[in-house]
């Protein structure tokens, strides 16, 4: 599938304060009124790249900032994900709360507005295994976010209009888990990752 004509496409990174990326969002505007969000679980087993290209070693895509200057962290997310991203951005939870308490909190669909706090600690409650409420609950929150940023903030203004339809590309029916050396992993077939990238063209 070609990428449509005007699109736009980015990715927002929120590092941790030990350097983990628990949440990784691609963001794919089809140059129209759609907006595809894609929220990367951040157990999903990822090969992590070297600047060159080549790989370093396979782990939780959440560690692709652990690994200091020896890994390229945009080429890793860029590669698996076959995206040509037009900005990358990369904040600490810590701006991430200030953001949106500097817009006056995240309103939700029942007029309540959560604060910056509330709306971190919301998006790190995702557990895919348990319950399909939770993603759907992610990605609620998520997309209120979004909505929120994109009418009272500057941020994205260069890539997105105000004013967009967004669909969120759900992961839980594709992912696979399992172990490698007794820890935990979510895994992708190459089937359902294609599926997947077609979605953010």
């Amino acid at each position: 599938m070609e990428e449509a004509e005007g699109s736009k496409k980015g990715v927002v990174l929120l590092k941790n304060e030990v350097d983990r990326s628990p949440i990784i969002i691609l963001l794919s505007h089809d140059g129209n009124e759609k907006l595809s969000i894609l929220s990367v679980p951040r157990d999903l087993y990822v090969p992590i790249l070297y600047h060159d290209g080549q790989v370093m070693i396979k782990d939780k895509i959440t560690h692709v900032t652990a690994f200091g200057g020896d890994v390229d962290v945009q080429k890793t997310i860029n590669s698996y994900f076959q995206i040509n991203p037009d900005f990358y951005s990369e904040m600490t939870h810590n701006e991430l709360i200030e953001l949106i308490d500097g817009f006056g909190g995240v309103e939700e669909a029942d007029g309540k507005a959560i604060t910056g706090e509330e709306t971190l600690t919301l998006l790190l409650e995702r557990n895919l295994p348990n319950s399909s409420n939770n993603e759907v609950q992610h990605y609620q929150i998520l997309e209120a976010f979004l909505v929120n940023l994109l009418e009272k903030s500057e941020l994205f203004t260069d890539y997105f209009p105000s004013d967009v339809d967004m669909h969120s590309i759900m992961m839980e029916d594709k992912l696979e888990s399992g172990l490698i050396d007794a820890r935990f992993y979510y895994f992708l077939n190459e089937e359902d990752l294609e599926d997947i990238i077609n979605q953010l063209k």
